[in-house]
């Protein structure tokens, strides 16, 4: 008895000359890395530092930060209990100031953090290694 070979598309593609197999793979690899690099992850950095209150504003000494514009900044005393996010906020002078912020972080130490980058996922998992 003669085994009747399948000569479906199919297996053509896959099996008798793996051309499908190779673009499917290839296909799918371009996929991956481009899903990667559309991925944008924001990047944050913290600065310590004390709120001034100068008639209705209050600002924040953040030294030479670089802040992504229309971005929102994040005030707290202890991550774990309270943040407050601004988002209606200028820069001048190395100061954040800001109309929004409560009056809870007055005279005390609080933390800033300020987004200062955008890199995509493909940079922090594969070229950084997740270091920071």
């Amino acid at each position: 008895m003669d085994k009747q070979k399948d000569s479906g598309l199919l297996y053509r593609l896959f099996v008798e000359k793996p051309v499908g197999f190779v673009g499917f793979a290839f296909l799918g690899i371009l996929l991956f890395i481009f899903l990667f690099l559309s991925v944008k992850i924001p990047v944050y950095t913290t600065v310590e530092t004390t709120l001034e209150k100068s008639g209705d504003v209050t600002r924040a000494y953040i030294d030479s930060q670089t802040v992504v514009e229309d971005t929102p900044v994040f005030f707290y005393l202890n991550r774990d209990d309270y943040l407050e996010k601004v988002t209606d906020y200028t820069i001048e002078d190395g100061y954040i100031k800001t109309k929004e912020l409560g009056d809870s972080f007055y005279g005390k130490d609080i933390f800033v953090d300020v987004q200062t980058e955008e890199k995509s996922l493909l940079e922090i998992v594969f070229i950084q290694g997740g270091k920071n």
